[in-house]
């Protein structure tokens, strides 16, 4: 084989004067490279290379195909936001009262806020009703303004109060037994503390409540409403008052305190009887329409459960 020879040497632009004609013939840019030759494609013209890759159509297009990208990102998220607003509204139940709104049973006195029931307790409690505050309650009397109390009296509202007799010994705490016919409304100096709401048979459940008291006065004020005697809101219809009250002291001793015709009672009922400073010197001093048993009401009321005592 022989050898190859030396390629010449051109030392000065003009040596290069004889391949002058065929330097422009060539592209005035570099060769392609060999991998990129799978890329293009030339023509028998000798013409400039075509672009034929993905990446070269991304290179000529990218504006383009970047605003598509980010049309369609925005038009997405225009229309999961009302997408999941209207769900959250669909599955979004109507406003309800919660547990301490007032129930269609409210008292004179506007300014008051009555809670639910379920509401005045603090929470779960271990606490039981003794056995003398069972018996008192059982063998108390009903008592009302008037003996009308048994014949029927018309709808409305009464108001009741009593004052706890002084001791020597102060007290501290009391669990209350009641009941009203239709319902109630128990407070202690101003607070409310128990409440039955229930309409026309509510009376059928009595209701307990432990109340810590005040070492130097303490008033308890009820309210009970009265509703006709048929659905047309039609006829007079019996009302009254059974309750009964365990008093303990700081010693440990107890006492029992009852409804009967020492309380004081009237009708309409006042704006803020429920106040300790509410005068009620005036007010007529209730009877007592027999004890419990009597009719219309016998003896089909119910005791609490212990864990149903509301502990205020």
């Amino acid at each position: 084989m022989g050898r190859r020879p030396n390629p010449p040497s051109y030392r000065s632009n003009s040596d290069l004067l004889p391949l002058r004609p065929f330097l422009q013939t060539l592209p005035t840019n570099s060769s392609p490279q060999s991998s990129d030759l799978d890329l293009f494609a030339t023509d028998r013209g000798g013409a400039l290379p075509t672009p034929r890759g993905p990446y070269s159509f991304w290179r000529a297009n990218k504006f383009i195909i970047a605003a598509i990208v980010i049309t369609f990102v925005v038009i997405s998220a225009i229309a999961l936001g009302i997408t999941f607003g209207l769900r959250s509204r669909s599955t979004t139940p109507a406003s309800s009262p919660s547990p301490s709104s007032a129930p269609s049973f409210t008292p004179s006195s506007p300014s008051t806020t009555i809670p639910s029931p379920s509401s005045l307790a603090s929470g779960p409690t271990t606490l039981s009703i003794p056995i003398d505050l069972q018996t008192s309650f059982r063998s108390s009397s009903w008592i009302w303004l008037d003996m009308n109390g048994l014949s029927g009296v018309p709808q409305g509202d009464w108001a009741f109060r009593k004052t706890l007799p002084e001791s020597t010994v102060p007290a501290t705490e009391a669990m209350a037994l009641i009941t009203g016919d239709n319902s109630f409304l128990l407070y202690h100096n101003g607070r409310l503390v128990a409440a039955d709401t229930d309409t026309i048979q509510g009376w059928r459940q009595s209701t307990a409540a432990h109340v810590h008291l005040d070492p130097n006065s303490n008033v308890f004020a009820i309210q009970i409403r009265n509703y006709p005697a048929d659905s047309d809101g039609i006829g007079n219809s019996s009302a009254g008052l059974l309750a009964s009250f365990q008093i303990k002291y700081t010693d440990g001793s107890t006492s029992i305190l009852s409804a009967d015709d020492t309380w004081r009672a009237a009708h309409p009922v006042p704006s803020g009887f429920q106040f300790p400073t509410f005068d009620d010197s005036n007010w007529s001093t209730t009877v007592m329409l027999g004890t419990y048993g009597v009719a219309p009401w016998g003896t089909s009321i119910s005791l609490p459960l212990d864990g149903s005592i509301l502990v205020i």
